[in-house]
This record gives structure tokens, sequence and C-alpha cells, in this order.
């Protein structure tokens, strides 16, 4: 599960005019719980034919739409228990 910084801060990042990359990697990278999301809405949508090297390349393959689903169901998460 994500912790409630974690998703403070990827909230202000994903919300940001301009996505900062870096930085979203960086909080996803720190947090197992997001990490997780990510990897999991990545192979439930099947959104890339290529594999992934790289959490920065799948923060890029969702976009900020898949990076909002992923805060969606970490928040929905983190209300559970």
């Amino acid at each position: 599960m994500a912790t409630p910084e974690a998703i403070s801060k990827l909230e202000l990042l994903v919300a940001s005019r301009v996505m900062d990359l870096r930085a979203i990697s960086d909080v996803v990278s720190g947090d197992p719980g997001l990490k997780a999301q990510v990897i999991y809405i990545l192979r439930e949508t099947d959104a890339t034919s290529t594999p992934l090297t790289s959490l920065e390349g799948c923060v890029v393959e969702l976009g900020r739409e898949g990076m909002r689903e992923c805060l969606h169901r970490a928040r929905s998460e983190s209300k559970k228990s």
C-alpha cells in the first residue's frame, strides 16, 4: 500500500502543468505501493508492446491519465485500511 506522503507528492507532480518525469519516477520508485500500481496498470492495460526497462519509461508510457489512475487506486487502497 502506498504511503500518504508519497500519494501527496505524486498528486502535486501529476497535477502540475508540466510533468517532471524524473521527480515522478523518484517518488514512485521510493514507494513499493506506488511502484506496484504502475506495474499493475501497465500489465492490465497492455499499454506497451515493447518491454520497458526503467521506471521512467513506465511513467512515460502511462502518461498523465495512467498516473491519475495509479493515484486513484492508491487512494482507494489506503482508505480500505
